[in-house]
C-alpha cells in the first residue's frame, strides 16, 4: 500500500464506462514471466489496474497513457496508478484485488464464447457482466473517497 493514496469511503457510487484497447494491449505483453492464457482450456489472463483519480495534481500516469482517451469524458484532474495485478481465471474460479477504500473488486465466471470473454466484475456493492473481446478493456469507476475529492476505478483487460 502507498502512504497517503487512501482516504475513507464515502458514498460508493458506481459508473460505467466501456472502452476497447487496441490489439497488441499491455495485458499480455507487458508481463512476460506471468504463464500466458489457454484459450483450450477457457483460461483468460486479466490485467487489473486500480487508478485513483482526484483532483490534487493533474495528468494522467505514464502507465495509463493507453487509457488517456477514456479519461477525458470525465471531470477529474489526476489519474494514478495504485496497483496492477495479473489475474489468470477459468470458468469456475474468482480472483479478487484489494482496493485501498477497504472494498474488494471481484472477477468470476469467466467464459470463453464467440471469440469474447464474459464475466461478472464489481465490488461488494454493485457486480456488473461484461464481455471482452481479445485485448479488450473495461473501466469500472465511481467508487468516492475523502468527500467527493477523489475516486476509485479499475481497469481490465482480458487477453486469451
Amino acid at each position: 500500500m502507498r502512504k497517503g493514496v487512501f482516504a475513507a469511503l464515502i458514498a460508493p457510487v458506481l459508473v460505467l464506462l466501456l472502452a476497447a484497447v487496441p490489439k497488441g494491449g499491455r495485458a499480455a505483453d507487458s508481463y512476460p514471466d506471468v504463464e500466458k492464457p489457454d484459450k483450450d482450456k477457457g483460461i483468460v489472463s486479466m490485467e487489473v489496474r486500480v487508478i485513483r483519480a482526484s483532483n490534487e495534481g493533474s495528468g494522467v500516469d505514464p502507465l495509463l497513457q493507453d487509457l488517456q482517451d477514456r479519461f477525458a469524458r470525465f471531470s477529474w484532474k489526476s489519474y494514478k496508478l495504485v496497483d496492477t495485478r495479473i489475474i489468470r481465471l477459468g470458468p469456475d474460479a474468482e480472483g479478487t484485488v484489494p482496493l485501498p477504500n477497504g472494498d474488494v473488486f471481484r472477477l468470476r465466471d469467466v467464459k470463453l464464447d464467440g471469440g469474447r470473454a464474459r464475466m461478472t466484475v464489481g465490488t461488494n456493492a454493485v457486480t456488473l457482466k461484461v464481455s471482452l473481446a481479445d485485448d479488450g478493456t473495461v473501466v469500472v469507476g465511481g467508487l468516492k473517497e475523502g468527500g467527493g475529492d477523489s475516486e476509485l476505478m479499475v481497469a481490465v483487460t482480458a487477453s486469451f
